[in-house]
């Protein structure tokens, strides 16, 4: 394996004055041969700070070296094809080109040079501009693109060798001439292999790989160490595989914000068993089409279509999960509503199979303007907000078989529209805009037992579900398993699909119908007895904000409170808020908390009636962890929380670890003759806080 490290450390006290500095880089192989690069001199440079051991150029955030006037360098390994040339002058379609067809019809004949001499196997681009009218119906900002390859060229007529996936246009709206093509020269057949690169010091917005206009490009066991912008992010390449690679941290919050793992514009890309740790986003798709990733495991990242028209990509068995320190936005998975040219809406059919995400503060959110996804047989776990936000324009989805677990006792399944709009006429109006969504035998532990709403602040407005059957909603359990593989149509869409290139019989039926008990079988909602209490754990100044309904503790010994209840604790606590202000419904409530502290006898005791009783238990503090978790991209395991707790004599047990923000339980338990509820630590808790407590009559058909 060889190994390169990308150095360019230099003390800044060195160059004060200066307005010009020589680089160099060198690489190091495995024989112990180093091969060193050439000197560069880069001019004009200011020094930004000169009390640290960094050099900032200032004016030089993004390196602007071009390659022929084209191709930014500003990679540590660069592949650049002939993206632009003298055959460059687009070529208008004369009729539209429907999805699924493999024959173009140009209004010239592309076969001559003045047209571009297009020949069998070249490389096309076929766009569709992004014009007025489909900005309006999609909220994109990126055209529409595909790359092909041609087979033959019989005047202006060209064949290509796979199925649009997009139709093409050749009017749209009071746009003529949408849609043409560039032709692109790829350079073909490289990569890179076996390699270490390492980025040492806080380098100035560089990354580790840069394709472009390639075609046939490969990575393979290839390991970046904080990269100062992306590690591993392929752009505008054509039949890419990126395999058994790792990208551990990155150094972008000194020096940019794009440190990412994936695809941007590239088409018919795979990437399998590739490990991310740290980055911003991670697997990251930017427009395209047809890219797979698979199998592959992101931590401290979240996973998003984060801008460009990107269609038809499949995510099978991706782990993505952890709190990020990268700087991803705080969900599972993320989709963009922006409709400017920075960060657009994707593209349709996309499908998200058997996948395990975690989100901290929401599951997925779908922005604006998608169509056709498929999310089938992933757990989706989130510690705050609803599982799936389908914010606008978001139609003929279908959710099949999934598993969510809901920390939030006070968020739906699916909310429509936005908590975030800060207009509430606008927030309506978008919650009533998402048609033909079917939500079928999807598993549901928490949540406030409602499958699909809208939210409370915009008087509840909502679009209907298409279908809605074999859902079924459980009590709280922070654990719970994936779906099992043995029952899903198909362990993996991937291999399937190349056993079956022309299509996965019969049509349809496959996803819909993965076991017939789950044909028009009713959702199973869970039902609750008669609300006895509820308590909420704060500081005596944050009483005045508590959530109408809610009787508060601030941390005092048992006794009656207000005339109407008796609680308390066995020994006054401490009472905390954290720093974070939550958006959910109930956020208030996850942000208080009492300390149990450091005494094993510690105690929270209400009187009730004897009696069965069904209850919800919050557990943690949302400040923990944070952003300040981290030590050079470690964890700090300071607060190891294990949120282990006693009621009435029986432990419920921490199943997901340590480092959570807060777990939240639900428990049947038995008052007796003495009329006490009891809450205590459990033998291996530690950091032990409560945040409610929530109290139910227990139904007789769950006695």
């Amino acid at each position: 394996m060889s190994f390169a490290q990308f150095d360019v450390r230099l003390f800044a006290k060195s160059f004060e004055g200066q307005t010009s500095v020589r680089l160099q880089s060198w690489v190091e192989y495995e024989s112990g041969e180093i091969v060193t690069g050439k000197v560069q001199t880069v001019e004009d440079i200011e020094i930004d700070n000169v009390k640290t051991d960094r050099l900032a150029l200032v004016g030089h955030r993004r390196p602007n070296r071009r390659l022929g006037g084209h191709a930014q360098i500003d990679a540590a390994f660069v592949f650049i094809g002939d993206q632009w040339s003298h055959r460059n002058n687009s070529q208008y379609l004369a009729q539209t080109a429907q999805r699924g067809d493999t024959v173009l019809q140009f209004e010239n004949d592309v076969s001559v040079e003045e047209n571009g001499g297009l020949q069998p196997g070249d490389m096309l681009i076929v766009q569709a501009e992004n014009t007025p009218y489909f900005r309006e119906k999609t909220n994109g900002g990126h055209p529409r693109q595909q790359d092909v390859t041609i087979l033959s060229v019989q005047g202006n007529r060209v064949e290509i060798d796979q199925p649009l996936r997009l139709t093409y246009p050749v009017t749209e709206g009071d746009n003529n001439h949408v849609s043409f093509i560039k032709p692109r020269f790829p350079i073909d057949y490289v990569g890179l292999e076996e390699l270490v690169i390492q980025f040492p010091n806080r380098l100035d917005w560089l990354g580790a790989v840069k394709p472009i206009a390639a075609r046939n490009f490969w990575m393979r066991d290839v390991r970046v160490d904080d990269a100062g912008r992306w590690g591993g992010f392929l752009q505008e390449v054509k039949n890419a595989e990126m395999r058994d690679c790792e990208f551990i941290g990155s150094h972008w919050p000194y020096s940019g914000s794009s440190a990412y793992v994936g695809f941007a514009g590239c088409h018919d890309s795979l990437m399998e068993n590739v490990v991310g740790v740290n980055q911003r986003h991670g697997p990251d798709m930017h427009g395209g089409s047809g890219n797979v990733v698979r199998n592959s495991v992101f931590s401290g990242s979240d996973m998003q279509w984060h801008n460009g028209y990107g269609c038809e990509h499949l995510l099978e068995n991706v782990t993505v999960g952890g709190y990020a320190f990268g700087g991803g936005y705080g969900g599972a998975l993320h989709t963009p509503d922006s409709g400017n040219q920075i960060h657009s809406s994707p593209g349709h059919r996309n499908v998200v199979w058997n996948c395990d995400l975690f989100g901290r503060d929401y599951g997925v959110r779908l922005g604006g303007g998608q169509q056709g996804w498929i999310f089938a047989y992933n757990r989706i776990k989130t510690e705050r907000g609803p599982a799936i936000t389908l914010r606008d324009r978001q139609t003929n989805h279908l959710i099949i078989g999934n598993t969510f677990i809901m920390e939030d006792l006070f968020a739906p399944v699916i909310l429509h529209g936005s908590m975030l709009e800060r207009d509430l006429k606008v927030a309506e109006s978008l919650a009533t805009r998402n048609y033909g969504n079917d939500l079928v035998g999807n598993t549901i532990y928490g949540s406030n037992k409602v499958l699909s709403d809208g939210w409370e602040g915009a008087k509840g407005a909502k679009t209907p579900l298409r279908r809605s059957y074999a859902n079924r909603i459980m009590p709280a359990d922070n654990a719970a398993p994936r779906p099992e593989v043995s029952k899903m149509p198909m362990s993996s869409v991937f291999e399937a699909q190349r056993q079956n290139p022309n299509g996965l019989p019969p049509k349809g039926a496959i996803l819909y119908k993965p076991d017939s008990s789950l044909d028009d079988a009713p959702d199973e909602m869970r039902s609750l007895g008669k609300l006895v209490t509820q308590v909420n754990f704060c500081r005596e100044r944050d009483v005045k904000d508590m959530p109408s309904g809610w009787s508060v503790e601030t941390g005092k010994v048992f006794g009656e409170r207000d005339g109407e209840a008796r609680y308390g604790w066995n020994v006054p606590v401490a009472s905390g808020r954290s720093n974070l202000a939550g958006s959910a419904p109930g956020a208030m409530l996850y942000d208080t908390n009492n300390n149990f502290g450091n005494d094993p006898g510690s105690q929270w005791t209400i009187e009730l009636p004897p009696g069965r009783y069904e209850v919800d238990i919050a557990l943690g503090d949302s400040r923990y962890p944070f952003w300040g978790a981290y030590n050079s991209y470690q964890l700090d395991t300071t607060y190891d929380a294990v949120n282990d707790i006693v009621v009435n004599g029986t432990l419920l047990k921490d199943r997901d670890g340590y480092m959570d923000r807060y777990d939240v339980y639900q428990a049947m338990v038995t008052v007796d003759a003495d009329r006490r509820l009891t809450f205590s630590r459990g033998p291996k808790a530690t950091v032990l806080r409560i945040q409610f407590v929530r109290i139910h009559e227990a139904l007789t058909d769950r006695q």
